[in-house]
C-alpha cells in the first residue's frame, strides 16, 4: 500500500513539475524580448555608375561632390558662401564602396512611423543628415536620412526617402557623414589628381619635394586673420607643364598661429575643359605649420 501511495505521489509531482515548466515557458514567450527583424542589403545599388553625391547637415551646410572627367571636386556651401576644393579620391572611392557593400540592417519599425517618432530618432528633415547619390545622367538613385546614434549598441538609425520605415546599421558610416572640408579634401600640397607626372619627377620648391608635403586643413577666407598684408609668392612647374603658384602669409586661424597659402593652378593641356573650369574655382586657404613653412622657405639645396 505504501509503495502504491509513493507511486501516486511520484506521478502527481511529475505532473506538477511539468505544468510549472510549461507555465514558465509560456511566460517567457509572452514577456520576452521581441525578436529583432533583420535583413541584408546595401545603401547603394552597385549597378549604378556614381558621378556625384550630396551631403546636407542639420546646420544647413551642403557638400556637393562631383566626378569631373575622373577628378573629384566639391563645393561646400555654409549658407553664406561656397568653398571649392579638390577631394581625396581614395577616400571618396572607399565611401562609395562602403555604401555598395551588403550590410546587416535591423528593422526598428516595419510600417511608417509618425512625425513625432521620426523626431525621436532625429530622422525628420530638420535634424537628419541627408545623403543623395547621382548617376551619370544626373538622376537621384539613392536618398537616405541618417539620424541618432545608439552608442551602447554602436548603431545609427536611418530611413530612405521613399518610405518612413526606420532601420539601424553599424555606425561606421558616421565617418563619412561629416560635411567639414577637412574630412574630404586632398591634403597634399600638390593634389594627386593634378600631379599627372608623379612617376617621372618630383616637384622641387627650395630644394624640398613639395609633392610629398601636406597641409593640415582648408578654410574659407573669413576664418583667417592675416598677420601680413602681402604673401611670399612661389612658382613651380611639374613635368606635365602644369604651373602651381603659392602665396604664403603668416596668419591666425581659429585662434591658432600658422601659415596659410592660396593656391593658383594653371593646368596643362592634359586637362579637359570641364576640369580646367573647376580648377579655376578653387578658392580656399590652406593651413600649414610654422615648421613646414620654414622648411619650404629654406634656401639650402
Amino acid at each position: 500500500m505504501k509503495k502504491f501511495n509513493d507511486r501516486i505521489l511520484f506521478v502527481l509531482l511529475t505532473v506538477l513539475f511539468s505544468l510549472v515548466i510549461l507555465f514558465a515557458l509560456s511566460f517567457l514567450k509572452n514577456t520576452g524580448i521581441k525578436k529583432i527583424n533583420s535583413r541584408q542589403s546595401a545603401l547603394l545599388n552597385p549597378k549604378y555608375n556614381i558621378t556625384g553625391f550630396t551631403l546636407s547637415s542639420p546646420d544647413n551646410r551642403i557638400l556637393r561632390a562631383k566626378n569631373i572627367d575622373g577628378i573629384w571636386g566639391a563645393e561646400l556651401y555654409d549658407g553664406n558662401e561656397s568653398l571649392y576644393f579638390l577631394m581625396d579620391t581614395s577616400f571618396v572611392n572607399n565611401f562609395i564602396l562602403f555604401c555598395q557593400k551588403v550590410s546587416d540592417f535591423n528593422v526598428i519599425s516595419e510600417s511608417g512611423v509618425s512625425k513625432k517618432e521620426l523626431n525621436a530618432y532625429y530622422l525628420d528633415d530638420k535634424n537628419s543628415v541627408c545623403l543623395s547619390f547621382f548617376d551619370d545622367n544626373g538622376n537621384t538613385v539613392s536618398k537616405i536620412h541618417f539620424g541618432a546614434l545608439n552608442q551602447t549598441m554602436d548603431k545609427i538609425f536611418f530611413r530612405t526617402e521613399k518610405n518612413f520605415t526606420v532601420y539601424s546599421m553599424d555606425s561606421k558610416i558616421e565617418a563619412y557623414l561629416d560635411t567639414d572640408s577637412s574630412t574630404w579634401c586632398d591634403k597634399n600640397m600638390i593634389p594627386e589628381c593634378l600631379y599627372k607626372n608623379k612617376a617621372d619627377t618630383d616637384v622641387i620648391l627650395s630644394g624640398k619635394k613639395i609633392s610629398s608635403l601636406r597641409f593640415s586643413k582648408i578654410v574659407s577666407r573669413n576664418r583667417v586673420d592675416f598677420a601680413m598684408a602681402s604673401g611670399i609668392p612661389y612658382r613651380i612647374t611639374d613635368g606635365s607643364g602644369t604651373t602651381y603658384i603659392y602665396h604664403f602669409s603668416a596668419a591666425t586661424v581659429d585662434g591658432e598661429d600658422c601659415y596659410v597659402y592660396n593656391f593658383l593652378v594653371k593646368p596643362s593641356i592634359l586637362f579637359t575643359p570641364a576640369q580646367k573650369d573647376f580648377i579655376s574655382k578653387l578658392n580656399g586657404l590652406y593651413c600649414i605649420s610654422e615648421w613646414t613653412f620654414k622648411l619650404l622657405d629654406s634656401t639650402s639645396e
